[in-house]
């Protein structure tokens, strides 16, 4: 808990900042000028971008005038600073007492799977819609094993079945004529689940919305105080696009149920039906629970430890989430094995080059002869020789072997990617070492990706690797979230969205290895 003595990160750089700006004459400087001393007062690097985002944040303390330079405009006492301190204690106690009812809910390992099959339009929460709900299906956990028979209803519905429907779920309308009514069916579902939390996948967008909606079109009143967990943000956090299933090695492709099911080995026949749907959950969240370091008892796959799994655990708990308390059974909460020293050398540990290693001297490089024989095959191609693109082929080759700058202006219909990607291909294939193409604009940057180097690997029988970058803006900065990390884990609580944007790029950049497919080139 933080007191007037023991401010929070964004407190402390804002004193360090006000202490600086007293070194200067009119308490004015430049970024440049502040950094040294506000690191020193923090004990770390701090980086200008960091003082900027601060000082922008409180536009009434510090200004910035047109050349530059940034002000202190306005002086925080140390009585304000006391007072946001207390302000901070006010907020401690509230997520002390959310984390305290939270506990009261949730019990580690216990918790019921559900699903619903439907028909109908749905718009979406909050919106108008006419869904009805087909067949309830539940199946309650203990110390994450299935106890008891699961619970599977079908709903008797206002009309017929549409095809799709029963194309996709295989219910038909045999199998609800004689149904009970939905009120009838809520209240078997509710009662089944007691006071256990709810898992569904998807439960915060659809299934969890729709029992509201069905719920309130009738007149049903839902239990107080009842909780639905969604384990589709879960997995999207743990679960990078391509990380290789662990029970086969294919890359996952999506976060379906079913294709995580497939990635953690839990498959079975007979898919969106809800009486299977909840099987397959089951096997899912004792997988995703494994991601968070939570071993369970007779999983489908027994995962390796994911060496940021405290880390992961760690900011759930800062957030007060359930997900926290429902897998924190016999793990020791233990501040030691909060090192984030250990976890920044993992960023991008495990990446793997875009291109493969290359040996060169196996061709004379862009030499007259080659380009002419290159310039013949786009012909045998089907590419019309045009004589201003040969003549910018052999500038460009000329550039490239005898180390000069050459600055060519060529109109439109010179073809001047496939002319310059010619010498280009052949001085890489010369030397060993890639050639980088740096385009203007994106349009022309995907031209050359998506067409001329595909036509030019065609030409060259395939022998050919190409990547594709984008501006630093596309990419994450490990640098930057080491440092995000370094203040989260100084605060003692953090915003639900803030952890969870964290856990995800946490999962991302020690998870996945990036290889260039030979069709992506």
């Amino acid at each position: 808990m933080n007191t007037p003595g023991n401010l929070n990160p964004e407190q402390q750089m804002r004193k360090a900042i006000d202490a600086a700006f007293t070194e200067f004459t009119e308490r004015a400087a430049t970024i440049e000028a502040l950094l040294p001393l506000v690191g020193r007062a923090m004990r770390r690097q701090v980086t200008a971008r960091q003082l900027e985002i601060l000082m922008n944040k409180y536009p009434t303390v510090y200004r910035q005038n047109y050349a530059g330079r940034w002000s202190l405009v306005s002086y925080v006492s140390p009585s304000t600073a006391h007072g946001e301190a207390g302000a901070e204690i006010e907020d401690n106690r509230r997520w002390q007492s959310q984390f305290s009812r939270i506990v009261d809910k949730v019990k580690p390992g216990s918790y019921v799977v559900f699903d619903l099959e439907t028909m109908g339009n749905w718009n979406g929460p909050g919106q108008a819609s006419n869904i009805e709900i087909l067949q309830v299906a539940a199946q309650r956990y203990i110390n994450y094993q299935p106890v008891g028979e699961p619970l599977v209803c079908f709903v008797r519905p206002n009309g017929p079945i549409p095809t799709r429907i029963t194309h996709l779920t295989n219910i038909r309308m045999e199998d609800v004529v004689g149904a009970d009514e939905i009120y009838r069916v809520l209240d078997r579902f509710f009662t089944y689940a007691a006071d256990f939390p709810l898992i569904a996948h998807n439960g915060a967008m659809f299934d969890g919305p729709v029992l509201a909606t069905v719920a309130k079109r009738i007149g049903y009143k839902l239990p107080a105080g009842y909780l639905i967990l969604d384990t589709l943000p879960l997995a999207r956090a743990l679960l990078p696009l391509g990380l290789p299933s662990p029970t086969d090695g294919i890359p996952l492709e999506n976060y379906r149920l079913t294709t995580l099911a497939r990635f953690y080995g839990c498959e079975e026949v007979g898919a969106h039906r809800a009486d299977v749907d909840i099987s397959m959950l089951g096997n899912v969240i004792k997988g995703l629970l494994g991601e968070l370091g939570m071993p369970v008892e007779d999983a489908i796959q027994a995962l390796p430890r994911n060496p940021a799994a405290p880390f992961m655990r760690e900011l759930l708990h800062r957030a007060a989430d359930p997900w926290f308390v429902l897998c924190n059974a016999n793990i020791k909460h233990d501040e030691e094995e909060i090192d984030l020293a250990s976890l920044f050398p993992l960023f991008g540990a495990r990446t793997t080059p875009l291109l493969p290693q290359a040996q060169g001297g196996n061709s004379t490089g862009p030499t007259l002869q080659a380009i002419e024989q290159m310039l013949a095959a786009y012909q045998e191609y089907g590419k019309e020789r045009r004589e201003s693109q040969a003549r910018l082929a052999h500038l460009a080759g000329q550039a490239m072997q005898e180390h000069f700058f050459a600055v060519v202006q060529a109109g439109t219909g010179t073809g001047k990617g496939l002319g310059y990607l010619a010498p280009a291909y052949l001085k890489a294939k010369s030397t060993g070492r890639p050639v980088v193409v740096s385009t203007f604009t994106r349009v022309l940057q995907n031209q050359l990706y998506t067409s001329d180097l595909r036509f030019l690997s065609e030409v060259v029988n395939g022998q050919l690797n190409c990547a594709l970058l984008k501006g630093w803006h596309n990419y994450l900065s490990s640098r930057c979230l080491a440092e995000e990390l370094q203040d989260a884990f100084e605060e003692t609580h953090l915003e639900p969205g803030r952890a969870w944007a964290l856990i995800t790029l946490i999962a991302f950049t020690i998870a996945i290895c990036f290889q260039v497919k030979d069709a992506e080139m």
